[in-house]
């Protein structure tokens, strides 16, 4: 359906505006390519379950971002739906891209796409690196406890969305068997004590 009402955009357009004259031919093209399963795809939950950026698609050396990269925020990565892990990888997957443009969801036109990917994966590498000097320091605790902590530049009334961004760093640190849990209350594992800060480590590692 969406092919077939691009391609009549196309062929009956008469050529003065851009959007129909270019938007509808590139539109069915992108079809096509999605069609044949040449797409690029990156999933990640965000604050509610409707919120998700499913597909990016590249027109030329811009790419549609959604919520995937927002202008001037960050994004809620919201277990269960959210992947921390998940959410880091498809930004790496990002630099794989030769852009020169985001058009985010939400926000401005951002230039130089690479330099702001890179600067979100240093972000929460260091946030990351914040959550396990916090449990190094307090010991087994719930994830209240280590909210203030992790989050102390952040306002007071935003800890609850705080502590679900957290709950993500600490599933993802789980998964690496960087950190483990236990009724609710979670501490580090050996690999964690005894290895290097990730945010230490160049992004994506």
């Amino acid at each position: 359906m969406a092919r077939f009402a691009l391609e009549f955009c196309a062929v009956e357009s008469c050529g003065k505006c851009t959007p129909c004259r270019i938007g509808a031919v590139r539109g069915v093209e992108t079809v096509d390519r999605i069609a044949r399963g040449d797409f690029s795809c990156f999933c990640h939950g965000l604050l509610l379950r409707q919120a998700f950026c499913f597909l990016l698609v590249v027109f030329g050396d811009a790419i549609g971002a959604g919520d995937h990269v927002m202008q001037g925020s960050t994004v809620v990565i919201n277990p269960p739906d959210g992947d921390m892990g998940a959410y880091l990888r498809s930004l790496q997957a990002l630099l794989a891209l030769e852009l020169d443009w985001f058009a985010p969801g939400h926000g401005w036109l951002v230039a130089q796409p690479h330099a702001l990917v890179r600067a979100l994966v240093a972000h929460r590498r260091a946030r990351e690196a914040k959550v396990v000097e916090a449990l190094a320091a307090l010991g087994p605790c719930a994830v209240e406890a280590l909210v203030p902590r992790v989050y102390d530049d952040v306002p007071a009334d935003r800890f609850p969305i705080a502590a679900r961004s957290l709950l993500a760093h600490l599933l993802a640190l789980r998964d690496e068997g960087a950190a483990a849990e236990s009724h609710g209350v979670w501490r580090l594992t050996g690999a964690a004590e005894g290895g290097t800060s990730r945010a230490a480590l160049p992004p994506g590692t």
